[in-house]
């Protein structure tokens, strides 16, 4: 699952350390939603703007643009097998959202641990983390049958 196709593209298992580590660097912010310990941050006037262009940016079949560094494959620390740990955080990652149930996704804000500048509502943040997810499974998916290809 570490075949790459062409050099500049991410294997089957750098995208999915990606998701890890794209989703795991939110989830302070999802666990402190739950436990109610969290502040909505200071929205800025285009807070919805924010999170409508985040969420267009990971559609499956969006134009590819770069990560921001701090969710870059490079900086997934687990060092077991990746499909299993993906397994797992996906597990997490469905906890997280079924504790939300009762959770006003329009009123709780969030923003990107990427930049603090990035505000948007819990909705978005929760679409644009499903969204992202499948994208990149779409793409791993596509690495692996480039790699029995070959």
């Amino acid at each position: 699952m570490d075949y790459k196709a062409l050099p500049e593209r991410w294997s089957a298992n750098q995208s999915l350390k990606h998701i890890m580590v794209l989703n795991e660097a939110y989830f302070p912010q999802l666990k402190a939603i739950i436990d109610g310990t969290h502040k909505n941050p200071f929205i800025a006037p285009f807070s919805k703007t924010t999170g409508r262009m985040l969420i267009n940016s990971v559609v499956p079949g969006s134009k590819k643009s770069a990560t921001f560094e701090i969710f870059e494959p490079s900086n997934y620390k687990n060092t077991g097998p990746v499909a299993q740990a993906f397994i797992s955080h996906i597990a997490e990652l469905r906890s997280i959202y079924d504790a939300m149930n009762d959770t006003d996704l329009k009123k709780t804000k969030v923003h990107s641990p990427a930049s603090k500048l990035f505000k948007f509502n819990l909705e978005d943040c929760l679409r644009m983390l499903i969204l992202h997810t499948e994208r990149h499974v779409i793409q791993a998916f596509e690495e692996i049958k480039k790699m029995n290809m070959s």
